[in-house]
């Protein structure tokens, strides 16, 4: 191995370290700051695909030409490992992460000699993932709350994260019998109402309701914060489908 070749292998390790470095700082800021903008189904593993392909792009760059499939390879196993650690540390959606890393593989093969229609066609399940994630597809079972379990036995329920900083803002699809249903939302200080606010009907998850089906009934908080984030403490805004046995709720739990 000639000098020159071997000085590029040591300055790939060395960009690739750097890399990781900085590449957790873009994910932790991405995850972050996109929550508020776009959603945890959308800032996470978005945040996971850059903070991951900030070292693998970096690295391959710098490696010698002969080695670039090696370290493209071999820092995006390690990126993709790491975001997902970091992911279950925090407890948050590990499909998610699943999803950044599918975009951390994609971007690893085209520093690889394969068939073009293999990089087009993991690229193209990415930005598919991805897309699925925002409308929560594939909707995951979530553990249930503490506050509702008692109410709500051996229900489903689902959450879809707004954002979960300081304050969260939450989605929820409970499927369990209307009874149990209307027993954790006296349980969470709501009351019947007559209304929702035209926004409620605009929110993400495919699985949302766009309109009041028949025999819904709705219930609230008081004065519930539609269009702001509202006075500290819980808000729920909540319909039920008593024909579906489903609820949807939306959370915002204020510090």
């Amino acid at each position: 191995m000639r000098g020159s070749e071997m000085g590029r292998w040591v300055a790939a390790v060395l960009v690739a370290l750097a890399g990781l470095c900085a590449g957790a700082y873009v994910f932790f800021y991405v995850f972050l700051i996109g929550q508020g903008l776009v959603g945890e189904n959308l800032s996470l593993p978005v945040g996971g695909f850059l903070g991951s392909a900030l070292p693998v792009a970096l690295a391959a760059w710098v490696a010698p030409r002969t080695g670039r499939t090696k370290i493209a390879i071999a820092v995006a196993a390690i990126a993709v490992a790491l975001s997902l650690l970091a992911v279950g540390y925090l407890k948050h959606g590990l499909w998610l992460a699943v999803v950044g890393g599918a975009g951390t593989v994609a971007l690893a093969l085209w520093f690889c000699p394969v068939n073009r229609r293999y990089q087009y066609g993991l690229s193209v399940l990415f930005l598919g993932l991805l897309t699925g994630s925002f409308f929560d597809w594939p909707a995951w079972r979530d553990q249930t709350p503490p506050e509702l379990e008692s109410s709500l036995g051996s229900g489903r329920f689902h959450r879809y994260r707004l954002s979960g900083f300081l304050d969260s803002e939450e989605l929820w699809r409970v499927d369990a019998p209307s009874g149990a249903i209307e027993g954790f939302a006296g349980k969470l200080g709501m009351a019947p109402t007559t209304a929702a606010p035209d926004v409620f009907w605009h929110l993400p998850p495919y699985y949302w309701p766009r309109r009041l089906p028949v025999g819904g009934r709705l219930y609230t908080t008081p004065n519930f914060p539609a269009d702001s984030r509202g006075p500290d403490g819980n808000h729920y805004f909540m319909l039920l489908d008593p024909n579906r046995r489903q609820a949807f709720v939306w959370a915002k739990i204020n510090f």
